[in-house]
């Protein structure tokens, strides 16, 4: 079933064939739609420019915009309790293996920034005492690592004011935040 939604917006004509999407003064999505309200600073105000070669330039340059916007409110969040993005991610993906070990491998493999020394990470980590790390019984050249009573006490604190990630969102809406996961995925799967 195809419901249709009213869409408020300036251009009159965007089509966006991959999601089935036609922005006129309506769009349909079969079984997955929402109502979009546009009043934001675009990206042409933002970075101050008016002009890009192409639609997909303004995406790519909007995406990066975006990505570094993000990254400093996230910062923010962290800064209080000593702890980067980079490390936050490292104990997140330890929280979720605990009791278990994890080797620095299986880390590096579940990082979102996949650029990450995994290493250097740990041993900070290590030296907060909020990871302990262990010989691995397996092949003594490799470390296994796990989150502390330390370190799941410093998450305990963070998840609780961890609304304040959502909110750096707030203010798309859930069928919009679908949308915009679709077309991000559909970006990494352009190999």
């Amino acid at each position: 079933m195809v419901q249709r939604y009213t869409l408020s917006h300036r251009k009159k004509e965007a089509i966006f064939p991959c999601l089935n999407i036609v922005f006129e003064d309506t769009f349909f999505i079969s079984n997955f739609a929402t109502k979009l309200t546009i009043y934001y600073m675009k990206i042409e105000e933002e970075i101050k420019q008016t002009t890009f070669r192409n639609p997909l330039q303004k995406a790519m340059i909007n995406l990066f915009f975006t990505n570094n916007w993000i990254e400093a409110k996230l910062k923010a969040i962290l800064e209080p309790y000593g702890v980067t993005m980079q490390q936050f991610n490292v104990l997140r993906i330890l929280r979720g293996q605990y009791p278990n070990y994890v080797s620095t491998s299986n880390i590096r493999e579940r990082l979102i920034d996949q650029m990450s020394d995994v290493s250097r990470i740990v041993d900070r980590l290590g030296q907060k005492e909020w990871v302990e790390k262990f010989a691995c019984k397996a092949d003594r050249r490799l470390v296994d690592i796990r989150i502390s009573e330390k370190g799941l006490d410093l998450l305990k604190k963070i998840d609780d004011v961890e609304l304040s990630f959502d909110s750096i969102v707030s203010n798309i809406s859930e069928d919009e935040a679908d949308i915009l996961n679709l077309l991000l995925d559909k970006i990494r799967n352009n190999d």
